[in-house]
């Protein structure tokens, strides 16, 4: 409604106009809040506006000490309370339209952090952000990433209230979905499992193009945003041939490689030759495949991978097998997140304990949804959380297979029984059968070597 009451009211100077007095609010309101908090004696980086889809949004990021961005995928509408809603979609789907939003609000040469996300519960969905997110924030090097909220559950009690009685939306720690995406967040992110981009990407910003062509009203261009599905990516801002100074020597863009906003999509460079030999990206298929070989996605399959020296890892819907360097899912009985990292420093080939994971879904006991699509709830439940079961056949390389014991594990990492495993030269297969164990479902799993 409001950019209808735009479109009607102003000329296109004056619409150029209104864009530069947005900027200068946003600069001054900064500057004084800034310097206000720094005479209270605070020493550290201060931000602001982490929130913002325009492109007009973006320009303020070149006065902050520190970018920060926040977005979830699949909101759900209204919480738990009355006519909630949700989609309930897969983000691979939509190219993580998320994660792309957050690499192209980051502006160049100041820390960068994710301060909120998720695929918030009841998605059914939501195994795949705790993969794809700490993947690509690896990836493009960002400096730190928190899902929200809640992340420590010690225990599940059954005498809680409120937000401790069930899993709620924006709740991870009694969600074994969440938890999982967390452990995977701690390897790929904070471990650095995943590398960073080898190729930086400069995506130019100028006055003419926010104001005067009036670009700040837009979101960012699709056919831009993919970029950071294939290279690290950060905002420029270029005024008279002159870009904004970078505050991190350590974060330089490739010589030359740069985008200038805005490009027409049938001429936007694709910057193939930067891609390495055996690169799988298919723009047109909807296939991406970062520089590095590490992390791949295809939105049709709602299917992402991450290949790396100590961490293997698949989310999917269908169409198995997934065979990577060392693990294969060679069938499920439904979607899943399927994982293995070395826990030791060795590579996942000689790992001599590693860690497994199979993450399925999990509801509330009692939850009760309008219809089977999980559009909106009808009754959230209560504990204790259902893991739903499910079965996957499953490959691993090792060097050394005879050696190796699986066992489950529950997620107070206390270990249960031992599983069994068909073991070759080349390395073992098993199936996991969550509904079988002795113990109860299970989302982690340990493969430990034994003399």
């Amino acid at each position: 409604a409001f950019d209808d009451w735009v479109e009607q009211n102003y000329a296109p100077a004056n619409k150029a106009e209104t864009l530069r007095a947005y900027s200068e609010i946003e600069r001054g309101t900064y500057a004084w809040m800034s310097e206000y908090l720094k005479e209270l004696g605070f020493k550290g980086p201060v931000t602001a506006y982490n929130n913002g889809k325009l492109v007009q949004s973006r320009v303020a990021g070149q006065h902050v000490e520190l970018t920060s961005v926040h977005a979830y995928f699949d909101h759900p509408k209204n919480f738990i309370r009355e006519g909630n809603y949700q989609e309930g979609e897969s983000s691979i789907a939509d190219l993580v339209s998320y994660i792309r939003y957050m690499a192209t609000s980051r502006f160049a040469g100041r820390p960068f952090v994710v301060d909120e996300y998720d695929h918030p519960f009841w998605s059914s969905w939501r195994r795949e952000a705790g993969l794809v997110l700490p993947a690509y924030a690896a990836f493009q090097d960002w400096d730190a990433i928190c899902r929200y909220n809640n992340p420590v559950a010690l225990q599940y009690d059954p005498h809680a209230e409120g937000r401790g009685a069930a899993i709620h939306p924006f709740g991870v720690g009694l969600d074994p979905v969440a938890r999982a995406g967390e452990t995977l967040a701690a390897l790929l992110f904070r471990r650095g499992d995943v590398s960073p981009a080898r190729h930086r990407i400069a995506l130019d910003l100028t006055p003419q193009f926010v104001y005067n062509n009036g670009g700040g009203w837009l979101t960012m261009p699709e056919y831009v945003s993919r970029y950071a599905l294939r290279f690290a990516v950060a905002l420029r801002w270029r005024e008279s041939g002159r870009s904004s100074p970078q505050k991190d020597s350590n974060w330089q863009f490739d010589k030359n490689i740069r985008v200038n906003l805005p490009w027409r999509a049938r001429r936007i460079p694709d910057f193939k030759h930067l891609l390495p030999d055996g690169n799988r990206t298919d723009i047109r298929r909807g296939i991406y495949q970062t520089d590095t070989n590490e992390i791949f996605i295809d939105g049709n399959a709602r299917r992402a991978t991450v290949t790396t020296r100590q961490t293997e890892a698949t989310t999917f819907d269908r169409d198995l097998p997934v065979e990577l360097a060392h693990l294969t899912v060679h069938e499920a009985t439904g979607p899943a997140l399927i994982s293995v990292s070395a826990v030791d420093d060795r590579p996942i080939s000689e790992s001599r304990r590693l860690l497994l994971m199979y993450v399925t879904d999990a509801l509330n006991s009692g939850m009760e949804f309008e219809s089977s699509e999980r559009h909106s709830i009808r009754q959230l439940g209560s504990l204790p959380v259902l893991i739903k079961t499910g079965q996957a056949r499953i490959s691993l390389r090792h060097s050394a297979p005879m050696k190796l014991k699986l066992f489950a594990v529950g997620l107070n990492g206390e270990r249960h029984e031992p599983l069994p495993m068909q073991r070759t030269a080349q390395g073992v297969t098993f199936v996991l059968d969550t509904a079988m164990l002795k113990s109860g479902p299970k989302i982690y799993f340990e493969m430990v070597e034994v003399e």
